[in-house]
């Protein structure tokens, strides 16, 4: 094969490093994805084949009936190179480390599947690729979502000519799936894709081609379909996951996905869910919970009293591995230190409904067991169909809900949060935030559990150290409060998206301007002061000095209180006339003293009202006025006496009116206390009706409280004796809802219907069931439609008969909300009838035979019953009596005389059952025997039991002697 062209040597790190694994079943899909591969494109693969002996040989024959390859057989701590095939040898499995095959001990098939696709995320980063074969039924999920998180790509091969991105709805999300292709496609695809480290766009795009304005676009439209806001990410992050979406779509360019967003409700939740990034495990970094396992959960038990429940917080928990984790290891650590103490109490929020969903399902794919010790598999989980579920009394303790951590108000009093790799993919601000919130929710003391590359560092005010090697913090008891964004109604509804102000502020364009206008500011605006609605000063703008000044005593912000003599009293009056009108206030000729020695000057004062975002601000401005300077008459001697005087009145005056004026505020300010007081005596009357309504209604939650207890106990153990009924009836059996999605199902159902834990929530027509019923879903709908019940008898794959029915399902209520199919085997049945219709026809066969030869005998016969009743007659006994041997069916023995006469002996009663009382007799057929004379020869058949079935009675001639 030529070489292509761009090729890469194998001196060169390898474009991307790809696992195959899950091909075990098809070696032609092995083979066509291997032949494929040109030479010189610079990718290497790894492949793992879990078998053995003549199954090894066999699928790798097949596999080169489709194509022709080589392959390395690698070694242990073999070098990783471009352009090569490396097949892991018979009986072992392996990793990848420092881009080297290490060999090691293989366990079983999912988790050596798992651990290979691990170390090639943790070590190949985002140009790690998995390629799983249609033998793989989701297990293998745990591997390839950790391929994803790097944001590395992964695929599965399906049918032939088949390339559809997939991730979108909760099922196969959680297997963390890219795209499904076509054996023979897979190479073309990953040639094509780029390696989403930076950010760079798909189709030959660069980096620059996301610009701000796209991002602010897609952004905005995802808040307005999803109400989630994503502004406050990292940019590179972003741009990173949209480019990454990109690649799946079928748009050519940045403003084609655009108008391809504004078009696709499903598209736009697929890359909601993309830059959710809703990856997590159990039991990640295990160092970490075994240290807090060890030593910091026990001191937190100490410090919370036996009546108090401990409270922990999960926020951004996803699909709840992390969530249950930490109520595992509080489990562990309780029944450990404080095994009489029981009470705690875990919360795990995320803003995607979907993960939340599947968290409290609980139930989570065989991989899992590459996570999770042996010993907590045996004690935490419960084994279903297709995977594990978490064990009740873990999932009790654990309230999953649907929270924003970033706008939405916080729990409080919390005994520990752990927030793992949240923090990594939002701005320092943020960061910044929500450190400020976790401290605000926290008791003094609490725990804050960190990623791995995450930080409290920037507040080391509010938390300290715990363990610097596992990311664990204590919280300071030191002040602080939450920002108020995070309480109802201080945060509107929808706001203007900063992404792009955030993005340009480091421009050095901005910069300029900036520098530029506050140059400007600084050399022709006069000294002003920014106030809030208080007087609290929020920005100060040139020199002040001349006139403000700090008082004595503890320092403030207060612009009235640093306001010089007379100035304070002046911008009070102007600061309440401008509040009340709402315009601009200014006053002119206000003296201000200099210092000793120095002359006064006239101020102007003005005051304008500011409103920003509901906020009211007034901007206060101190002009020099250009009228020549009012000499200090206290200090200059020589002024004459009129002159002082003249000027005195004049002081007098303002002094005068400015008295008045206070005198006017404070009466003002003395009706307005008045009414405050009313106000608060009738505001503390209706919080003591309150208070008592509260305490009542208290009473009535605590009792509504308890029978929800009751009835939440209840219904668990009618849930247990359900689930163990249908387990111990052993019927497989599927609930699905309205629109016929899989709601539940039991245990034999995964046998029946080749049903997964994560297949709940699919629709019916997306499985493939292993029996033959290609009408279900259709019959299904019908039912739901019409109420009227149906059954059907099918096979099996395997050659097994079941009889399917499915009937509505109904509420206590009578609601009709669904459909229940049930299956039941009834093969052993239909062996039982075909056997039992085989036995009839040969019995007919038989007693066919046995009427034929009686029939042909010469001898006349009689078949008659335990009471001698007449069963059948040859044509000989017709002969003989002259009438037709039908007409002798049905009629006593003894009812037969003279046609049939016993010479000797009367005839037998009926019912007799002596046999020996025909021995001796003698049998004349007719009137006219013509002097032949008969013996009778009785035989007798008998059943199972040994009781007389029937009886046989030969004639012979019998000529006496």
């Amino acid at each position: 094969m030529d070489k292509k062209r761009g090729a890469v040597s194998e001196s060169e790190p390898p474009r991307r490093v790809v696992g195959v694994a899950g091909f075990e079943e098809s070696g032609k899909q092995l083979g066509e994805l291997l032949s494929s591969i040109p030479d010189g494109s610079g990718l290497s693969f790894v492949v793992l084949l879990p078998l053995s002996g003549e199954k090894r040989t066999s699928l790798l024959e097949e596999a080169r009936k489709y194509g022709q390859f080589t392959f390395t057989e690698a070694t242990d701590e073999q070098e990783i190179h471009p352009n090569l095939i490396v097949l892991i040898p018979e009986g072992c499995a392996a990793k990848i480390e420092a881009r080297r095959v290490k060999l090691v001990r293989p366990t079983d098939r999912i988790q050596d599947m798992d651990l290979l696709f691990r170390s090639l995320a943790a070590d190949i980063g985002p140009a790690a690729v998995g390629v799983l074969g249609d033998g793989t039924n989701g297990d293998e999920g745990r591997g390839a979502q950790a391929i994803r998180e790097q944001g590395g790509l992964v695929l599965r091969v399906g049918s032939e000519h088949v390339a559809s991105p997939i991730g979108n709805d909760a099922a196969t999300s959680s297997t963390g799936i890219d795209i499904t292709v076509s054996a023979a496609d897979v190479v073309s695809v990953l040639l094509r894709q780029p390696v989403f480290a930076t950010g760079i766009a798909p189709n030959g795009l660069g980096s620059d081609a996301i610009d701000v304005e796209h991002v602010n676009s897609i952004l905005s439209h995802v808040h307005r379909q999803t109400g989630h806001d994503f502004s406050r990410y990292k940019p590179t992050m972003v741009m990173r996951r949209i480019s990454r979406r990109m690649a799946f779509s079928p748009t050519q360019s940045v403003g084609e996905y655009v108008q391809f967003l504004a078009t696709s409700e499903e598209e736009t939740h697929g890359l909601f869910r993309e830059l959710l990034i809703g990856v997590t495990f159990f039991f990640r970094e295990p160092d970490m919970y075994q240290e807090l396992l060890g030593t910091l959960l026990p001191g937190i038990l100490d410090t919370v009293p036996d009546d108090t429940t401990l409270r922990v917080w999960v926020p951004a928990c996803s699909s709840g591995e992390e969530a249950y984790s930490i109520a595992m290891v509080l489990d562990e650590a309780i029944n450990q230190f404080y095994p009489k103490r029981t009470d705690y109490q875990v919360f795990a929020t995320d803003i995607d409904d979907v993960a939340i969903a599947q968290a409290r399902t609980a139930v989570y794919p065989d991989g899992i067991r590459a996570e999770v010790t042996p010993e907590r598999i045996d004690r935490y989980f419960v084994q279903t169909g297709g995977g594990y579920q978490v064990a009740k009394n873990i999932r009790n303790r654990i309230v999953f809900s649907t929270q924003n951590v970033l706008q939405d108000p916080p729990f409080a009093s919390l005994n520990a949060i752990s927030c793992r790799n949240l923090l990594i993919y939002l701005d320092t601000s943020v960061q910044d935030d929500l450190l400020q919130l976790f401290h605000y929710a926290l008791v003094p003391n609490g725990l804050l559990i960190l990623g791995e590359s995450e930080s409290a560092g920037r507040k080391p005010s509010l938390f300290a150290p715990a363990s610097e090697k596992s990311k664990i913090y204590h919280r300071r008891d030191v002040p602080y409060l939450v920002p108020g964004r995070y309480f109802a109604g201080n945060h509107p509804a929808s706001r203007a998206f900063d992404f792009v102000s955030r993005a340009s502020a480091t421009s050095p364009v901005s910069d300029v301007k900036a520098i530029a206008r506050s140059a400007l500011i600084s050399s022709f605006a006069p000294p002003s002061v920014l106030v809030d609605s208080d007087g609290v000063i929020v920005h100060t703008q040139g020199s002040t000095g001349r006139f403000l000044e700090q008082p004595e005593g503890p320092p403030t912000t207060k612009l009235v209180e640093m306001a010089k003599p007379p100035l304070g009293l002046e911008i009070e009056s102007l600061l309440r006339s401008a509040g009340n009108t709402n315009i601009p206030e200014s006053k002119s000729g206000i003296l201000l003293s200099g210092p000793a020695g120095t002359s006064a000057i006239a101020v102007r004062l003005s005051v304008a009202p500011i409103t920003d975002h509901g906020a009211s601000y007034f901007l206060v401005t101190f002009e020099a006025e250009d009228e020549p300077e009012v000499p200090n008459i206290l200090d200059t001697p020589d002024i004459s006496t009129d002159t002082r005087l003249e000027q005195l009145e004049r002081e007098l005056t303002a002094t005068r009116r400015l008295h008045q004026a206070s005198i006017e505020q404070l009466e003002a300010s003395n009706e307005d206390l008045r009414s405050i007081n009313e106000e608060l005596q009738s505001a503390n009357e209706e919080l003591e009706s309150s208070k008592e309504e509260a305490q009542s209604l208290n009473e009535e939650l605590n009792s509504i409280n308890g029978e929800l207890e009751n009835k939440v106990v209840a219904l668990s153990a009618a849930e247990d004796d359900m689930q163990n009924l249908l387990n111990s009836i052993d019927v497989a059996c599927v609930f699905v809802d309205l629109d016929r999605n899989v709601r539940t199902f039991s245990d034999r159902a995964t046998e029946v219907f080749n049903l997964i834990g994560n297949d709940q929530g699919r629709p019916l027509k997306h499985l493939s069931f292993n029996i033959t019923y290609p009408d279900l879903w259709n019959d299904v709908g019908e039912v739901i439609k019409t109420l009227r019940p149906i059954g059907k008898e099918v096979q099996s794959i395997n050659g097994t008969w079941y009889q399917v029915h499915v009937t509505p399902y109904r509420t206590v209520d009578h609601r009709i909300d669904g459909a229940v199919i049930v299956c039941l085997d009834v093969q052993d049945q239909k062996s039982a009838q075909s056997q039992i219709e085989r036995i009839s026809q040969e019995r007919e066969i038989a007693r066919i035979i046995t009427d034929k030869i009686i029939d042909s005998t010469p001898y006349p016969v009689f078949v008659l019953d335990s009471a001698l009743y007449v069963l059948s007659a040859n044509r000989a006994i017709g002969d003989l009596v002259g009438i037709p041997p039908e007409d002798l069916i049905g009629r006593a023995l003894d009812e037969l005389e003279p046609v049939i006469t016993f010479s000797g002996k009367r005839a037998a009663p009926r019912g007799q059952q002596d046999l020996e009382w025909y021995d001796g007799a003698e049998i004349t057929f007719g009137a006219d025997s013509h002097g032949v004379r008969y013996r009778p020869r009785i035989d007798a058949v008998r059943d199972a039991s040994g009781a007389l079935a029937r009886l046989i009675l030969t004639v012979e001639e019998h000529n006496g002697g």
